[in-house]
C-alpha cells in the first residue's frame, strides 16, 4: 500500500504566517537598531520617492510590514475575518490573487498620491490588501444572480467597515493611508466582477487557465519582491 503525504498549506494561513514572521523580525530590528527612513525601507516599507527611483519591490513588501502592535493586531483580525469569507466563497487561489493584486494597486495609488501631493509618502501595512478582499466581496454582491447564486450578505453588512475606515483616515494626525485603502478597494471590486465564486457557477477551461496563470504570476511577483528585499538587506549588513 502506497501512502502519499501532500503538503498544501492554506493561502490564508500562509499570508498570516508571513505577516506575523515579518512583524516579529521588524519588531526585533527596530527595538535594537531604532527606526528611521532608511530602516523603514530596508524592512520593506514603501517610499514614493524610492518607487520613482525603481524600487518596485516595495509595491509588494509594504503590504506585509507592520511595526506598531495595535496596527498589526487590527490588521490581522481584519485579514482573518475577511480572508475566511473570501476563502470559503472563492477559494485560496483567488484569495492570494486578490491580496497581492489589491496590495499592488493600493501601493500604486499611494505612489500616485505622492506625485499629486508632491511629497514622499511612507506607507506600510496589510490594510490595502484587506480592502481588496472586502472589495472582492462587494463585487460579488453587486453581480448577484449573474452566475446563479447570491453571496449570503448585503452591502449594508459590508459598507459600515469601509465607511468607518475611510472616515478615520480623514482625522488629522491619524496617519491612515486612504490612498491605499481606495486603491485596494477598487481593485477588489473589479476582481469581484471578474472572478467567480466556487459554488453553483459554471467554469470553462479558459477561466480555469486564467486563474492558474494569475495564481502563478502573483506567486512569482511575491517571491521576487522578497528576494530583492532580502538581497538588499544582506548587502547592507555585509558591506
Amino acid at each position: 500500500m502506497n501512502i502519499e503525504f501532500k503538503i498544501s498549506p492554506n493561502p490564508l494561513n500562509v499570508l498570516i504566517f508571513l505577516n506575523v514572521l515579518i512583524f516579529i523580525f521588524a519588531l526585533f530590528i527596530t527595538n535594537n537598531l531604532g527606526l528611521d527612513k532608511n530602516m523603514f525601507t530596508i524592512l520593506g516599507g514603501l517610499s514614493t520617492f524610492d518607487i520613482s527611483k525603481g524600487a518596485l519591490y516595495q509595491l509588494v513588501t509594504a503590504n506585509f510590514l507592520h511595526i506598531q502592535v495595535l496596527h498589526f493586531i487590527f490588521n490581522m483580525y481584519s485579514l482573518i475575518v475577511a480572508g475566511r469569507l473570501v476563502d470559503y466563497f472563492y477559494g485560496g487561489k483567488k484569495l492570494l490573487i486578490t491580496y497581492i493584486i489589491g496590495g499592488i494597486a493600493a501601493s500604486l495609488l499611494t505612489y500616485l498620491g505622492g506625485v499629486i501631493e508632491q511629497t514622499n509618502i511612507l506607507s506600510l501595512g496589510a490594510s490595502g490588501s484587506i480592502f481588496a478582499l472586502v472589495g472582492l466581496l462587494i463585487g460579488g454582491v453587486l453581480k448577484k444572480n449573474r452566475y446563479g447564486m447570491d453571496l449570503p450578505f448585503s452591502l449594508r453588512e459590508i459598507l459600515p467597515f469601509v465607511v468607518v475606515s475611510f472616515a478615520l483616515g480623514f482625522i488629522p494626525g491619524s496617519s491612515i493611508n486612504n490612498w491605499a485603502h481606495f486603491g485596494g478597494l477598487i481593485a477588489g471590486i473589479l476582481l469581484g466582477y471578474f472572478l467567480k465564486t466556487l459554488n453553483n457557477e459554471i467554469f470553462n477551461q479558459q477561466e480555469r487557465s486564467v486563474v492558474k496563470l494569475l495564481d502563478f504570476t502573483v506567486k512569482i511577483i511575491l517571491g521576487l519582491s522578497f528576494l530583492t528585499l532580502i538581497t538588499i538587506f544582506l548587502q547592507l549588513i555585509i558591506f
